[in-house]
């Protein structure tokens, strides 16, 4: 049984890599509890209205860029980007979220805390934006890119 079948949406996180893992019989002490994550995955699509998943197969190519964006182009934030999702909600919204194993990683303005949904000893962080927005940002780069080379 995967994490992604203890949820009341396992087609919406049957696409993620956590909703891929393998449900532990018992939680290990580091895990905090597993019902914990599956009860705030439930949450996040309840609060946020989310209606698709916008992951790996899924994601759009102007989402990609940008997400690769975060992993290989931000600097001092790249140890924030670790097991980011992509989710879309009913009015069009985008919803990223990252999930590093840090105590205390690197403040970026565009991701604020929430609740824990990928591990215990892992925060979340959620970015709520738009295509529009993020279609301009990968614009902005390719405009850099061309005047740096």
């Amino acid at each position: 049984m995967s994490y992604s079948d203890l949820t009341q949406y396992p087609k919406l996180y049957s696409n993620s890599y956590w909703g891929q893992g393998r449900a532990p019989l018992i939680s290990d002490k580091y895990y905090t509890s597993p019902d914990e994550m599956v009860e705030n995955r439930n949450r996040f699509v309840q609060e946020y209205d989310i209606k698709k998943s916008l992951n790996y197969n899924k994601q759009p190519g102007y989402l990609s860029d940008y997400i690769m964006y975060l992993l290989n182009g931000t600097g001092k934030h790249r140890n924030l980007f670790d097991h980011i999702e992509s989710y879309g909600t009913s009015n069009g919204t985008i919803i990223i979220i990252t999930s590093p194993y840090m105590e205390n990683p690197p403040q970026h303005e565009a991701f604020v805390p929430i609740y824990k949904m990928y591990h215990g000893m892992a925060t979340t962080y959620m970015q709520i934006t738009s295509k529009q927005e993020i279609m301009a940002i990968n614009k902005q780069r390719r405009i850099a890119a061309r005047t740096f080379i």
